[in-house]
């Protein structure tokens, strides 16, 4: 997927501006209308939603190379169910939203790149979706190991614990076992 990423991104490198942003930084607010798309050049971010009784839930981290927005308030222009914040120091690159649709109106190649993306994403969001309903937390915590390692050296452990569905002691539990 980062390969087909960095093809849209060099369509969209035009009209990009660069951000340098430090850990808890928020890119977009749950609640808010997502104006802007979002490639991750260094760093990582999470895609998180916080309940009514105020629990934080993480759904989704974005490595380096990814690209990240709240894709239904994005495409409908609803407020966003999600808030995306920095988990470490991080460089994003942020795409207007008129930038990319302008894009998509006026070119056929980007425009099916862009629906490849959608489509890849989608499949990987049914993965875990798939993942979490089928495997114990111990199994998901050792796939996610092996799929993203890089990723235990730069998330604090409370937002994998969130990520994985279990409390902080109940992961550091698993960690031993592992």
């Amino acid at each position: 997927m980062q390969e087909l990423q960095r093809k849209l991104m060099d369509y969209l490198r035009p009209n990009v501006t660069r951000v340098e942003m430090g850990r808890k930084a928020s890119l977009l607010d749950q609640g808010d209308v997502s104006q802007k798309l979002f490639f991750v050049e260094a760093g990582c971010l999470r895609l998180y939603r916080v309940d009514e009784e105020g629990e934080d839930t993480t759904l989704f981290f974005f490595m380096e190379g990814e690209m990240v927005a709240s894709f239904e308030s994005f495409l409908q222009s609803e407020p966003s169910e999600f808030g995306i914040e920095a988990v470490a120091p991080t460089i994003v690159q942020c795409i207007e939203k008129t930038s990319v649709f302008e894009l998509l109106d006026k070119n056929l190649e980007f425009r099916t790149l862009t629906f490849d993306m959608l489509i890849s994403r989608l499949a990987s969001y049914q993965r875990l979706f798939l993942n979490t309903i089928r495997n114990s937390p111990q199994k998901r915590y050792e796939d996610l190991v092996k799929s993203n390692p890089k990723l235990f050296e730069t998330v604090p452990q409370h937002y994998i614990a969130s990520y994985l569905g279990v409390t902080p002691v109940s992961l550091s539990r698993i960690r031993k076992k592992v």
